[in-house]
C-alpha cells in the first residue's frame, strides 16, 4: 500500500520543476529570501495554478508528517505577526541596509528598547530579508500589519466569550471585536470611525484585496453605453476609477459614509464623483443603470443584507442591474486546501467583526428572494485572479 504522503511529495517535485523551467525560459529571477529577491514572480496563469498546487501539497505534507497534535501545537508557537508588528512600530526595517549589515545593538538604540528583547524577537522572525525589505518600502503592507495587530489579533481571542454572551450572533453591536476592544459602539465601523487615522488605514488596507482583480475587464461595462453607475460602499473609489478610466462614457458615483470619505481624503475627478450616503437609507440616486456593491454584504447578517437591498428599490427602474461582487462559498472540500482555509478565514473574521458571513450560492439566493422577489437572479461571473464573483440581478417588477 502506498503512503498518503507519496502523492503530495511527488506533486511538489513535479510542480517545482515546472516553475524552474518557466523562470529559466523567460529569464525571470528565482524565488529567494535575499533582500533583492523578487516580491512577485510574474508567472503566467497556468504556472500560478501549478504553484498553488505545490503550496497545497506542501501544506498537506506538513500536516501529514506532523500529525494532528503537533499541527495544533505549531500554531501555539508560530507568532509572525508579533515580529512584524515590532519591526513596523519601531521602524526596524528602515534601519537595516539592503546590501549591508546592522548590529542588534544599533537597531535597539534609536527606539530605546532593550537589546536582548529585540534580539530574541528578530531572531525569531528574520528568516526572510526580502520580507523585511518589503516592510521598509511598502506602506500598504505596513498598514495591513498594523490592522492585523490592532483590529484582528486581540479581538479574535474573545470569540468564545462573545458567543457565550450573545449566542444568537446576529447583531453588529454584539460581536467579538467590540468585546475585545471593550467598546460600547454600535458596530465595527462606528468604533473605528472614532479614530480618523485608524479609519483611513482601514480604507487603504481594503485596497489590497483588489490586487490582481480587474472588474473593469471581467464584466461587460461597454454594453451599457453612456450610463450612470452607483458604487455603493465604494470607499476611496479605487474600483470606480478603474471602470471610469477604461469606459469614459460611464459616470460613476461613489457612495460611502461621510467619515470614511473624509478619512480617505477623496475628491471628484473626471467622470467619478463622491457622495455621502448610508446604504440602509433609501437610495438618493434614482434611475442609474447599475447599482454596484462590492464587499458590502459580507459585512452584514442576512437580516441587514435584506435591508440594504430593499433600500435600493425606490430608485430602481425596470431592467436596472444590481451587481453584487462578493465571494461565493462552494461546498466544503471543493477548493484547494490553501484557498479553502483563506476563504474560511474570511468567513470567521466576518463573524468576529460584524456577526456577518461569506455565503454559499443558495444562501445568496435565499437572502435576495427574501428582500424582494422582483430581484431577478441573472448570472454569476467569476472574476479572474480572485475569490470574488459578480452576482448579476435585474429589477423585474
Amino acid at each position: 500500500m502506498s503512503s498518503r504522503s507519496t502523492t503530495p511529495a511527488a506533486n511538489i517535485t513535479d510542480g517545482v520543476n515546472v516553475l524552474n523551467t518557466y523562470l529559466a525560459e523567460n529569464d525571470l529571477p528565482h524565488p529567494s529570501f535575499d533582500a533583492n529577491g523578487p516580491a512577485d514572480l510574474q508567472l503566467s496563469s497556468e504556472v500560478e495554478d501549478t504553484v498553488l498546487s505545490v503550496l497545497n501539497s506542501t501544506l498537506e505534507l506538513c500536516d501529514l508528517l506532523r500529525g494532528p497534535k503537533e499541527s495544533m501545537l505549531e500554531w501555539f508557537f508560530w507568532r509572525p505577526w508579533v515580529v512584524y508588528d515590532v519591526i513596523r512600530r519601531f521602524s526596524i526595517a528602515a534601519k537595516i541596509p539592503v546590501d549591508g549589515e546592522a548590529s542588534y545593538a544599533d537597531l535597539a538604540v534609536a527606539p530605546g528598547i532593550n537589546e536582548d528583547a529585540l534580539t530574541r524577537i528578530l531572531r525569531y522572525g528574520l528568516d526572510s530579508s526580502s520580507a523585511i525589505k518589503l516592510l521598509a518600502e511598502d506602506a500598504l503592507l505596513n498598514d495591513m500589519v498594523q490592522q492585523a495587530r490592532e483590529d484582528c489579533m486581540a479581538s479574535s481571542l474573545a470569540q468564545a466569550d462573545a458567543l457565550e454572551k450573545w449566542p444568537a450572533a446576529d447583531e453588529p453591536s454584539e460581536v467579538t471585536y467590540l468585546l475585545g476592544e471593550n467598546s460600547t459602539q454600535t458596530g465595527f465601523f462606528a468604533h473605528i470611525a472614532q479614530d480618523p487615522e485608524r479609519a483611513e488605514r482601514f480604507a487603504r488596507s481594503m485596497s489590497h484585496h483588489s490586487k490582481g482583480e480587474n472588474i473593469a475587464e471581467d464584466y461587460d461595462w461597454g454594453s451599457l453605453g453612456s450610463a450612470t453607475i452607483v458604487d455603493i460602499g465604494g470607499s476611496t473609489g479605487e474600483v470606480a476609477f478603474k471602470i471610469a478610466n477604461q469606459y469614459p462614457n460611464l459616470k460613476v458615483i461613489v457612495q460611502d459614509l461621510p467619515e470614511y470619505l473624509k478619512a480617505a481624503k477623496v475628491k471628484d475627478l473626471g467622470n467619478v464623483s463622491f457622495m455621502a450616503h448610508d446604504f440602509f437609507k433609501d437610495q438618493p440616486v434614482a434611475g442609474a443603470s447599475v447599482y454596484y456593491l462590492r464587499w458590502v454584504f459580507h459585512d452584514w447578517h442576512d437580516k441587514y443584507g435584506v435591508k440594504i437591498l430593499r433600500a435600493l428599490i425606490p430608485a430602481l427602474r425596470p431592467g436596472t442591474k444590481v451587481l453584487i461582487v462578493q465571494a461565493i462559498v462552494p461546498p466544503f472540500g471543493v477548493l484547494p486546501n490553501l484557498v479553502e482555509r483563506r476563504l474560511r478565514g474570511f468567513d470567521t473574521a466576518m463573524l468576529a467583526f460584524m456577526n456577518a458571513k461569506e455565503r454559499t450560492l443558495d444562501e445568496w439566493k435565499n437572502m435576495i428572494r427574501t428582500a424582494d422577489a422582483r430581484f431577478q437572479f441573472e448570472q454569476v461571473i467569476p472574476l479572474k485572479n480572485s475569490l470574488l464573483s459578480v452576482i448579476e440581478l435585474v429589477w423585474a417588477p
